[in-house]
């Protein structure tokens, strides 16, 4: 399981909390939460053989408590560190990434809470990010 900020990611649908990305529901992927700025975690994904494109919406929880948080996430490729998509997302906004996976065997998905100008990772937020519905085709 791998870590996120201080916690580790939970899925949509082990969660007894309802997660919405600017006014959409999803019960599908994975979320967790970001208690300091400059908080980061990742997952990786195996591309399951023959896929050609993987999908996924991404967007701060419409529940987190601090709204004025900008999160990164990123999906890129572990192997070559090649960054392949990329979105800074506030509060109400939500992207769907739609990447070409027909070369790549692995995914990394990253999220980053990011920190104003001289603010430092000790400044206590309460976010909830989520990387919903993942799909390959």
């Amino acid at each position: 399981e791998e870590a996120c900020g201080f916690y580790s990611w939970e899925t949509l649908s082990g969660s007894d909390d309802v997660s919405a990305i600017a006014q959409k529901t999803y019960n599908n992927g994975f979320k967790c939460t970001l208690t300091q700025k400059l908080n980061d975690g990742s997952v990786e994904l195996l591309v399951p053989k023959g896929a050609k494109t993987f999908t996924i919406t991404a967007g701060q929880s419409d529940y987190s408590r601090d709204t004025d948080v900008t999160v990164t996430f990123e999906i890129s490729d572990p192997i070559s560190n090649k960054v392949l998509d990329t979105a800074s997302l506030r509060l109400n906004e939500a992207k769907e990434f739609s990447i070409d996976v027909s070369s790549v065997p692995r995914l990394k998905l990253k999220v980053v809470a990011e920190a104003a100008q001289g603010e430092s990772r000790k400044s206590n937020i309460s976010i909830t990010v989520i990387w919903a519905d993942p799909k390959f085709s």
